[in-house]
């Protein structure tokens, strides 16, 4: 008798013939419902574009640190990301594409957007005033996800309004985005 044990099989494929007739259905129908990604893998982005519209990139710095990546933190920890320095209310756009979720607020990075790209690698917008996605909704490079704010740990009067930019492995390890950014724009 034939087993599901999760691998691949000769085609490429994982064998999903064992699984239960709803949850099948529910894979099935999943992967309707995802048209885009037909004409996403029809071509590659070069490189993740520069999140922000309409400013010149300028990273963070004010009397709580440096936005830079890998800057120290309190506690001895590493900044994750890069902080661009903006005004609030600025457009935030999705530097590649891919599925958009609205994170969970916390403290640290308040209202954020996460997008994980069919490369296996994942985007964060955080510490934004507004989010402009639905939960599980394909975003094309360049869509609006959000805007600029100051909320979670941005909220101190003296931290400078700014997007807080982050690039996660397949693994979720957090990498500098600044090397695989598009940042030679002619606006």
């Amino acid at each position: 008798m034939d087993r599901n044990d999760g691998r691949s099989n000769r085609n490429g494929g994982v064998n999903l013939w064992p699984l239960a007739g709803v949850a099948a259905v529910g894979l099935l129908t999943a992967a309707v419902a995802q048209p885009a990604i037909t004409h996403y893998f029809a071509w590659k982005e070069p490189a993740y574009t520069f999140p922000l519209r309409d400013v010149r990139l300028q990273i963070r710095a004010d009397r709580y640190g440096s936005g830079r990546f890998g800057a120290r933190r309190s506690g001895g920890r590493k900044h994750k990301g890069v902080d661009f320095a903006a005004p609030v209310g600025t457009p935030v756009l999705a530097a590649k594409s891919g599925w958009a979720w609205i994170g969970q607020r916390n403290d640290g990075m308040g209202n954020h957007v996460l997008i994980k790209h069919p490369d296996g690698t994942t985007t964060r917008y955080g510490h934004l005033d507004t989010t402009e996605i639905a939960d599980g909704q394909w975003i094309w490079q360049g869509t609006p996800v959000g805007t600029v704010g100051k909320s979670g740990n941005a909220k101190a009067k003296a931290i400078r309004a700014h997007l807080h930019f982050e690039v996660l492995t397949k693994r979720g390890l957090a990498v500098n985005p600044l090397p695989q950014m598009d940042i030679n724009r002619d606006d």
